[in-house]
């Protein structure tokens, strides 16, 4: 907030992107409901995608699949 009280525009930008990404989250999750994959299986599914060939000692330390714990 700036002296007069009001949102500063990184913090509307913010705000702007937070937005944002909640309703492309909603849509995508309408998409693949019906396909039954949620928003972090098919980020799974991409990422695998993008990286044909890699096996599980390849895969990066520190990201884990949903539901691979």
């Amino acid at each position: 907030m700036n002296d007069r009280g009001l949102p500063t525009l990184p913090e509307e930008l913010g705000v702007l992107i937070k937005e944002t990404q909640a309703v492309l989250h909603q849509r995508m999750d309408e998409v693949l409901r019906p396909l039954g994959l949620n928003v972090a299986q098919y980020a799974c599914l991409h990422a695998l995608y993008d990286s044909p060939g890699i096996t599980s000692s390849g895969w990066p330390a520190g990201r884990s699949c949903p539901g691979s714990r």
